[in-house]
This record gives structure tokens, C-alpha cells and sequence, in this order.
């Protein structure tokens, strides 16, 4: 029989050996891995704050959004253009963003990017309900690829005008026609389409597809407890 015995200071070494190598690896793993998505915590207290938040955002980032006045209702002074996965929420339902678009009657937010993945959650959105030739009232949202998600949101009096239709489809508060639209537990009241077509919720497949508070081509449209409240699109 041959008997093969390892001394006391063989046995340490390998043993640091493995030990070494087991903490090469872990650094290894460290440096592959990708920094992970941020939360931006934002007081706002102007449009433009927040359409410097979304620009200065990364993919994947959060935007949680504090008013700096309570119940303050923010005017959309130019439309801020998203072409990242982003998340915007209010911070304290409590003290919830407030935007309108009926000073200036421009859309608020249009969405773009394939693959992208936008979130709104929690965020009140009103307009004018008001709408003319001279100075047709636009909607709120427009996501033209990728998915949009809205959670727990509200969408009152929100108004598209006169032959202001956004390509072939058009609503007065939210209008998709990416890979999905998805909407839970938002209520849309008072959202008109002024010279459009539809009611409530549009879910056509031909030109034109139009509505008072939702228009969708999307791939898939999935609506989960929504009321929705005297929405009208008025006449074509």
C-alpha cells in the first residue's frame, strides 16, 4: 500500500490557494454586473423640472415627484419627448402631481423607443375641455412604441381639438399604439374628442380610431378597473 500524507504547512497553502481564487472570482462577478436603476427623488416646482429630471434620467430610472406647493396644479409648457423605460410617480399619494395642459393646450408627454417600458403611476391629469380651430386643446399621453403603464392614475376634462388628430388615431386623455397599453385602477372623466369619432375607449382596427378619453392600436390593450365617466368624442 502507498500512503500519501500532506504536511500542515502543504495543507495551509492549498488552502489559500483556493481562497484566492474563490475571492478573484468574486471580484470578477463584481465588475461584470451593471449598475442598477436609480430612484430620482424630485420637488418640483415648474414643468421644466421635470422635463430636466426625464432628460437627465437613466433607462430604468425612477422619477419620484414631490409638488414643492401642495396641490398645486403644474402647466405642461412644451411636451416632454420619452425615449427610455422610465417610471414617473408621485411620492405621497397623499400629495399627488397635479398637470394640466389647458394654458397652452400642447400634448404633455410623447413616447417613443423600441422596447422602451414608461410608467405613470399615481399622477392626476386634467385639461381644458375646451377646444377651438384657432387653438385646438391636444391630449395628454401619445406612446407611439414600446409599453405604457398606468397605475392608480386620473385623467379629468382631458381634450384632443378640431383636426388635431395625432397620425390616424387620437383621444382627448391617452392614445397608444405601440407593443401594449396597459391601465389599472385609472378613472377618466369629462375627456372629450372634439370633431372625432368614438366614445369612451377606442379599440378600432381601421382609420380612424379615435375617442373622448382612450384611443388604442396597440398589440395588446388590457384595461383592469377604470371607470370611465361621461366621455364623449363629438362629431367627425
Amino acid at each position: 500500500y502507498l500512503f500519501v500524507f500532506e504536511s500542515r504547512k502543504e495543507k495551509t497553502m492549498k488552502t489559500l490557494k483556493m481562497l484566492v481564487a474563490a475571492s478573484a472570482a468574486v471580484v470578477l462577478t463584481f465588475v461584470g454586473m451593471t449598475a442598477s436603476a436609480a430612484t430620482v427623488n424630485l420637488t418640483m416646482n415648474s414643468w421644466g423640472d421635470l422635463a430636466t429630471a426625464v432628460k437627465n434620467a437613466a433607462a430604468g430610472d425612477t422619477i419620484s415627484v414631490t409638488p414643492g406647493t401642495a396641490d398645486t396644479t403644474y402647466q405642461a409648457t412644451s411636451t416632454i419627448k420619452i425615449s427610455k423605460s422610465l417610471t414617473i410617480v408621485s411620492a405621497d399619494n397623499a400629495n399627488r402631481v397635479k398637470i394640466s395642459n389647458s394654458s397652452n393646450k400642447v400634448l404633455a408627454f410623447e413616447i417613443s423607443g423600441s422596447g422602451t417600458e414608461v410608467r405613470f403611476e399615481k399622477i392626476d391629469f386634467s385639461g381644458s375641455g375646451v377646444s377651438t380651430a384657432a387653438n385646438p386643446a391636444r391630449g395628454m399621453i401619445y406612446s407611439s412604441a414600446g409599453k405604457l403603464r398606468l397605475s392608480y392614475c386620473t385623467f379629468n376634462g382631458c381634450t384632443v381639438g378640431i383636426n388635431d388628430v395625432i397620425g390616424i388615431e387620437s383621444a382627448g386623455a391617452v392614445t397608444a399604439s405601440g407593443d401594449l397599453l396597459r391601465m389599472n385602477d385609472c378613472t377618466f372623466r369629462y375627456c372629450r374628442a372634439v370633431n372625432h369619432c368614438a366614445g369612451s375607449l377606442g379599440r378600432q382596427t381601421a382609420a380612424p380610431q379615435c375617442a373622448g378619453a382612450v384611443a388604442s392600436i396597440a398589440k395588446n390593450t388590457i384595461v383592469r378597473r377604470c371607470p370611465f365617466v361621461d366621455n364623449k368624442a363629438e362629431g367627425f
